[in-house]
């Protein structure tokens, strides 16, 4: 019953882009593990696009993680994007630069640790705005630490916060004082709504983990245990049908528990910086079609032009009349065939009497 809930909770409607960001004072603690369970379970259970992005200026692994190990080189990083950004006015030259795990879009990191030192919070802002047009969820892989500048970016943008621990001594401890600094540095908001996910891969029985989970449940909105489990253990590509279950189910409730923080559009720090907190046109037109049909006049809601307005399967502009006939549904075109037939027929029969 509570896996029924959960799901319901993670599909909750986000008309707009909503930016959650995972962070840990201290490495070691599981942060891209829990990256990348809450992208791909909220991917898994939403309708709407998810990406997780890796802001790690430590060539991070949550490319490795959720796509494999490059071995060639050859997969796209964010720097790239960063260098071609003015030229993408699509989601199809966006996703040049992105992999796809499962139904989660993933942006790697630099691995080169000279160019990745150089990712700042304007780039990072500016990656997380172009990708506002497009995604519905940004997952961002922070890296070690709250000083870096491209982790100042990621906390300005932010509408929620992940905080990562496990249930060791130093751990918890760091996961606290990342929560003390954040409230000093005027994130208390942020802090009061964040959950905490702690990391069980590694333990001890002489630790009372109910003092920690009680004590991070009452400085925050909710706090979730992950299980250890073989395959996360392993520190290979994650795949959600290699877990085991008590896993999945606390990779939902932290998806659940997530969701339910988000914020609508107009409020969103992240739909405001990209400039698009008046959020996508009456009738459910999303922004992608938005951006699509910039510079043409809007039509009313309800009339003929917005009926006839469709996305072509070649990604090229909205087209109406004749030039979107052959994409309608097998049964509208069947019909529309059967009228053209009978009028023919009509106007064939008095030859016939002659």
């Amino acid at each position: 019953m509570k896996r029924r809930e959960w799901i319901g909770t993670t599909n909750v409607n986000v008309p707009g882009a909503t930016s959650i960001t995972v962070a840990s004072m201290k490495g070691g603690v599981g942060k891209t593990t829990v990256s990348s369970l809450l992208g791909l379970t909220l991917a898994q259970h939403r309708g709407d696009r998810v990406v997780a992005l890796d802001a790690n200026p430590d060539a991070g692994t949550l490319a490795d993680r959720l796509l494999g190990v490059d071995v060639e080189g050859r997969r796209p990083t964010i720097r790239d994007l960063l260098n071609k950004r003015d030229a993408i006015e699509a989601g199809t030259q966006l996703n040049r630069f992105l992999g796809l795990a499962g139904r989660l879009a993933v942006l790697a990191s630099e691995m080169d640790p000279a160019k990745s030192e150089m990712f700042n919070q304007s780039e990072y802002e500016a990656v997380a705005c172009l990708i506002a047009r497009f995604y519905d969820v940004l997952i961002t892989d922070s890296g070690t630490g709250l000083v870096h500048s491209a982790m100042h970016g990621a906390l300005n943008l932010t509408d929620g916060l992940v905080i990562v621990g496990a249930p060791t001594v130093d751990a918890a401890n760091s996961a606290g004082r990342t929560l003390d600094w954040l409230t000093e540095h005027g994130f208390s908001e942020l802090v009061s709504n964040a959950v905490v996910a702690i990391s069980c891969d590694r333990g001890s029985p002489d630790v009372d983990r109910g003092r920690i989970h009680d004590h991070f449940a009452s400085r925050c909105r909710a706090v979730v245990e992950i299980p250890a489990d073989p395959h996360l253990s392993t520190g290979g590509q994650i795949n959600l049908n290699a877990l085991q279950q008590p896993t999945l189910d606390k990779a939902l409730e932290l998806s659940a528990h997530v969701a339910e923080g988000f914020h609508h559009h107009a409020s969103s720090t992240l739909m405001k910086k990209a400039g698009l907190a008046n959020g996508p046109p009456a009738g459910g037109f999303s922004d992608r079609l938005r951006s699509r049909c910039r510079g043409r006049p809007r039509p009313p809601p309800h009339s003929r032009a917005v009926r006839r307005c469709v996305l072509v399967p070649d990604h090229g502009e909205p087209r109406s009349g004749r030039a979107h006939r052959r994409h309608l549904p097998a049964g509208r075109r069947d019909a529309r065939r059967a009228r053209r037939h009978r009028s023919w027929r009509a106007r064939l029969r008095p030859l016939r009497v002659l």
